[in-house]
């Protein structure tokens, strides 16, 4: 990615928030220490448990976009001056679209019912969620059009992952 000449040209991502709509941090880091948003103390949307037993998958994904760098430690994330906000929208066995669709929309500022308004919103949505069947394009399909069209109407970038499955 070269992410080291971004760095030496001063791209560090410091003042931008990135809300990691996943599994949420799970376990401490000490390469994300300080690199939490303060908008967010790890928001649960939907109908996820406790982190009893749950997917360490939202920790992972936040150190490699945030965890801090040149501190002789395990690794650097690509924007070490970025905020991590984590958006705790999957739980040990997965989770919902409607719960996904609600991580979303919170995270760019819209509204969403049974959450208190999010003032702070972020910048960029980061999505690495993986599925075990495809998006309908008639239920399923048109309500994540509509939320992206939504966050993007915000102000705010969703960068997903997919196809990186294992087997």
């Amino acid at each position: 990615m070269k992410v080291q000449s971004a760095w030496q040209a001063g791209a560090t991502g410091a003042g931008v928030t990135v809300a990691v709509v996943d599994s949420g941090i799970a376990n401490t880091l000490p390469e994300l220490e300080g690199r939490i948003s303060s908008a967010s103390t790890d928001v649960v949307v939907g109908r996820n448990t406790p982190y009893v037993a749950s997917s360490s998958h939202g920790t992972r994904v936040s150190g490699l976009i945030a965890a801090a760098s040149n501190n002789g430690t395990t690794m650097a994330g690509v924007g070490w001056g970025l905020k991590i906000m984590p958006i705790r929208v999957l739980g040990k066995c997965g989770g919902y679209d409607s719960d996904i669709i609600a991580g979303m929309k919170w995270a760019a500022g819209i509204s969403v019912p049974g959450l208190p308004v999010n003032a702070n919103k972020a910048k960029v949505l980061n999505l690495s969620l993986g599925g075990d069947g495809s998006c309908s394009t008639t239920c399923t399909g048109a309500l994540y059009r509509d939320a992206i069209s939504q966050v993007n109407a915000a102000g705010s970038t969703i960068v997903v992952a997919a196809g990186n499955s294992e087997g």
